[in-house]
């Protein structure tokens, strides 16, 4: 019983991600992921970083951000932030 319960909920977890990711990768508009953008520029506002904001489309990010990005072509991802 366990078992079939837990395998429905993987099946679940598979369809729910195969509907949300294309919804999610269609939502940038440029190269970077709009979402992952407006985390950093909120860090920005909110912690007195002296960073420079990035535009909120997700066209370009702005020298001095040390951030590791995926290398997808568009919808690039955030890999990896170093907070200096």
């Amino acid at each position: 019983m366990k078992s079939t319960k837990r395998l429905g909920l993987v099946i679940l977890a598979v369809v729910l991600t195969m509907v949300l990711v294309p919804t999610v990768a269609s939502a940038a508009s440029g190269y970077y992921n709009t979402g992952d953008i407006a985390v950093i520029n909120t860090m920005v506002d909110n912690n007195g970083l002296k960073w420079t904001k990035a535009p909120a489309d997700g066209s370009s990010i702005p020298e001095g951000w040390y951030v590791t990005w995926s290398s997808s072509v568009t919808n690039k991802r955030i890999i990896e932030l170093d907070l200096l």
